[in-house]
This record gives structure tokens, sequence and C-alpha cells, in this order.
């Protein structure tokens, strides 16, 4: 069994309305290795953390992260941040196990009690739904890497897809006057579709077997600027 942190200890983009709610670095970087400590409590066999940073994590900083096995990967920041955290975990699963149980968890979340990861066995996913079509990307569960390649590959299909979907009448005169024009105003970069839905979507597209937790046992503090530094308790 192995665990895989998601984070960005230093943002990329930083502007003067976000900045009042933004959680500092220094303030990342401990809780990242909070997460890293909880983990290590859990007898994970191996403990990964995958780094979006700009720039890249230096060598003081990759110690303080041990034993957890610290990478820094240059990844687009995309202002849409769940297309970023995609690339990220698609890039570091290329180095790891083939066949090992994965916990993912995100970065500043402390995983408080271990879950019955031989219950999930026979599972290819379990987190937590929200109306079957998003997850909780904060923390679950996948089978295997080949797994959760699958499900991040097919929400990003859905992710980018969904601009030339028709859900109303707004996008299908969008649809038709691109396709009159030639001239497709889509911006992929800032894409709407939130990584919770692309993943969820992504998951009921494949049809892979589900376990729905109701609590994830996770706790720690929203790093996203909108949130206003609420406490998280899933």
């Amino acid at each position: 069994m192995i665990s895989i942190v998601s984070s960005t200890i230093v943002p990329f983009y930083i502007t003067e309305k976000q900045s009042k709610n933004l959680i500092s670095n220094e303030s990342r970087l401990a809780d990242t290795i909070k997460t890293v400590k909880s983990l290590e409590s859990k007898n994970f066999d191996s403990i990964y953390v995958f780094d979006n940073s700009t720039p890249r994590l230096n060598k003081e900083i990759i110690d303080l992260l041990y034993p957890a096995i610290a990478t820094s990967f240059d990844v687009l920041p995309y202002k849409n941040k769940g297309l970023s955290e995609i690339y990220l975990l698609l890039l570091g699963l290329r180095n790891l196990p083939e066949d090992k149980p994965i916990l993912k968890i995100s970065g500043r979340y402390i995983l408080n009690e271990s879950w019955d990861f031989e219950a999930l066995a026979a599972y290819d996913f379990a987190g937590k739904f929200d109306l079957k079509t998003t997850i909780s990307t904060r923390c679950y569960y996948v089978k295997n890497k080949k797994i959760l390649e699958m499900i991040l590959l097919k929400a990003i299909d859905y992710i980018y897809g969904y601009h030339f979907k028709i859900v109303g009448p707004t996008s299908f005169f969008r649809i038709i006057e691109n396709l009159l024009s030639g001239n497709a105003n889509i911006n992929f970069h800032k894409s709407s579709v939130s990584i919770e839905r692309g993943m969820g979507e992504s998951i009921r597209a494949l049809q892979l077997k589900t376990k729905e937790l109701k609590l994830l046992n996770i706790s720690g503090i929203s790093g996203n600027p909108a949130d206003n530094k609420i406490e998280i308790n899933e």
C-alpha cells in the first residue's frame, strides 16, 4: 500500500484579492509535513509527494518532507487548478509500482484514522461522492496506478469535451456559432469544469466498481482562497 500526497507548496498565481485569504508558503510547508507524519504512522510501504511549486522545491525542503519521497514537476499552472493536479499526478505515476493500492491525499490535510484497506481491496475506487457525478479529491483510494491513470485521462476528456456538449440553449447557440464562423471561442486554460466533477464523471463512464464512503477521516484548512481558510473535517 502506498500513499501519494499532491501539493503546491509555493503557488504560482497570487493576485491582490487572493493574497488576503491565501495560506502562506511557510504554513503550506508545515501543514504538508504534518500530512506526511500522519501517513507515516499508518504503515504505508511508501509515501510520495508530487509537488507543482514554482520554483521547484529545493533540497532543504525535500529533506524536511522525509520519509516521503518528494519530487517536483513542472506542470503548467492552469487557472483551473484541477487540470494542473491531473497532469501532476499523471507525471508522478509513471515511476510508481504497477500493482500497489494507492491512497491519494492532498497536502495540508491529515489522515486522522487509517482506512480498512483490506475491505477496500475488492473495489477499483473508494471515496466520497456527491450525487454520483462529483467526488472529493482531498482523499481517495484506487486499486492500482493503471486504474488511476484511466480515471485521470478520462477526466481530461470530460473537462475538455464539456465545451462541446449541448446542455441548454446558450451552449447550443455557442456551438452553432463556432461551427459557422470557424472561430471556436474556447479557453481551455481556465475551463470551468472542476477536477471533482471530471473525475466523478470519469469513474461513472468507466463503470468501475466503487465504494462510497461517508467519512474520509481527514482534517485540515482549505487552501482555496475562496474558502476563506475554513477548516475541513471530512
